[in-house]
């Protein structure tokens, strides 16, 4: 796996970016069919609705999208400050 210490190389920096976007699209596309969907084959007797666990994946996929793409910067630890 390399030295832990050094940054994200460019082919990893990829696949990051891969699986961060892959959980903010695949949950938005589930969002958009649980919002679409209205009752759906199931002839309205089933109420569907998303659940806390989409909305953490959406939001997870999108800030760690953020995160990686420098979007969003991440401040110093604090043992960086104290030296």
């Amino acid at each position: 796996m390399g030295n832990k210490a050094l940054g994200f190389d460019d082919m990893g920096r990829k696949l990051v970016l891969g699986g961060f976007g892959a959980i903010a699209g695949g949950a938005a596309i589930y969002l958009i069919r649980i919002f679409t969907m209205g009752g759906g084959k199931y002839g309205g007797i089933v109420k569907v609705s998303p659940g806390l666990g989409l909305f953490l994946g959406l939001a997870a996929g999108a800030i760690g999208l953020l995160l990686q793409l420098g979007i969003i910067k991440v401040p110093k630890s604090i043992d960086d400050k104290v030296k």
